[in-house]
């Protein structure tokens, strides 16, 4: 393991402990749990592990670390910043930095964090219910996809719609009161779902997946995965999952990762350097142009080529 790696552990050891204290069962998901079960190890240079939980103990989880309030840590959420593009949960080590050049989900925390994805149930949903209905106007007004047609789906819209004008479209303060009432009798042998980030898509889990789980010790941590973890595998990695391998270098030049510096710091010595600290408007212009990057000036180029040298020098060598 590199350091960023040990750091990523760390929090895995101290959120095992909050979730064994709380009675609040967690699973490794996507393809740390193929490197759980396959291997064990993470397979490359990559930091930031992603787990599951059921919404409702995402909720315990999240009052845990509140209550326990080690300046240290932070759980960024919607709950804490509002314009984040993913309705998901990051328990972050604020004295490292985990800085990505392409921060198409807005956060805010830029630290070496575990992941938490929660997972709804369909039963709870299945009835109508006004919070079903201020949920899915949120989603509505978030999601990014096209509309299927149909009487049944045009009158369910229209619902939807209906209800979105009494909630704050901008605010999801609403939206989290509403799902926190709607999962609260969630069960992991219901159908389960998780949405994926940016356009909230639902991915449905094949009836009972996480029925039973598999203990697997990963990196000396001991975790679950899914009891029938090759059914999993195949429904969120593909049916080549045996085949899928992850390369030594995951993390590329577009992340800057120190387990040492904060991002406070990195800030602090950007500025201090006098540096173009604020790159992501033209971090977005480059992406925008793709192949087309000869249109911008030479100042542009320039203020790229300074702030991609600070990466370097601040960040590559001590991972």
């Amino acid at each position: 393991m590199n350091k960023a790696q040990e750091k990523a552990i760390n929090l895995l050891k101290e959120m095992k402990d909050i979730c064994d204290a709380n009675k609040i069962p967690f699973f490794l998901i996507g393809s740390y749990a193929l490197r759980a079960f396959r291997s064990g190890s993470f397979e490359s240079d990559a930091c930031n592990l992603e787990v599951g939980m059921l919404y409702k103990d995402v909720i315990k989880f999240k009052n845990a670390v509140s209550y326990i309030n080690d300046e240290r840590r932070c759980l960024e959420s919607l709950y804490t910043n509002p314009q984040l593009k993913s309705h998901y949960f990051r328990y972050v080590d604020k004295e490292t930095l985990y800085f990505p050049l392409k921060n198409n989900i807005n956060i805010k925390e830029f630290g070496i964090s575990i992941n938490i994805i929660p997972f709804y149930s369909t039963k709870c949903e299945k009835k109508m219910s006004l919070e079903k209905l201020i949920y899915y106007s949120w989603i509505r007004n978030h999601a990014k996809g096209g509309k299927k047609n149909g009487l049944k789906n045009k009158i369910k819209r229209k619902s939807i719609k209906m209800v979105g004008r009494l909630v704050n479209g901008n605010s999801p303060n609403k939206m989290l009161k509403a799902l926190e009432k709607l999962e609260e009798n969630a069960s992991v042998e219901d159908p389960l779902y998780y949405r994926k980030h940016m356009t909230f898509k639902m991915i449905k889990m094949p009836k009972g997946i996480f029925k039973s789980f598999k203990k697997v010790e990963f990196e000396g941590v001991e975790c679950n995965i899914a009891g029938e973890i090759e059914s999993y595998l195949s429904t969120v990695i593909g049916q080549d999952w045996a085949e899928r391998r992850y390369t030594t270098k995951e993390i590329t030049q577009a992340v800057v990762c120190n387990s040492e510096i904060s991002y406070k710091d990195y800030f602090n010595y950007l500025k201090e350097q006098n540096l173009n600290y604020n790159y992501l408007p033209l971090a977005k212009k480059v992406e925008r142009a793709r192949k087309k990057v000869k249109i911008y000036n030479k100042t542009i180029k320039d203020a790229w080529e300074q702030v991609s040298l600070s990466y370097d020098r601040v960040s590559r060598h001590d991972i």
